[in-house]
């Protein structure tokens, strides 16, 4: 698999690669919801809304490094996204800081 696309923009903006990671402290809530504007979502909302937010980022992420929807990128990708390999998140961060490209290799 030679896909060596990269985005400079990547780590800007609200939460950027960070957030991919789960870096934020968070755990995949989507946008804050004003308490003025809806009830307290039960928590069957809040983990649906945390189910999705991780799906959108793992493909997010694929896509934006032009990865091929496998297997080992969905694993890499849901690992480091939640937090379970912390040492490639790192890994990733770095080439992303140094514009290189994410790959498989």
């Amino acid at each position: 698999m030679g896909m060596t696309a990269h985005d400079p923009n990547l780590s800007r903006g609200p939460g950027g690669l960070l957030r991919w990671f789960g870096f934020t402290g968070g755990d995949y809530d989507a946008a804050e919801i004003s308490p003025e504007a809806a009830p307290e979502p039960s928590r069957e909302d809040r983990r649906e809304r945390r189910r999705r937010q991780l799906l959108e980022d793992i493909s997010s992420f694929l896509l934006t490094h032009r990865l091929q929807v496998s297997t080992e990128t969905l694993s890499i990708a849901y690992s480091v996204m939640t937090g379970g390999n912390p040492k490639m998140a790192r890994m990733i961060e770095e080439r992303v800081q140094a514009r290189q490209p994410i790959t498989t290799e």
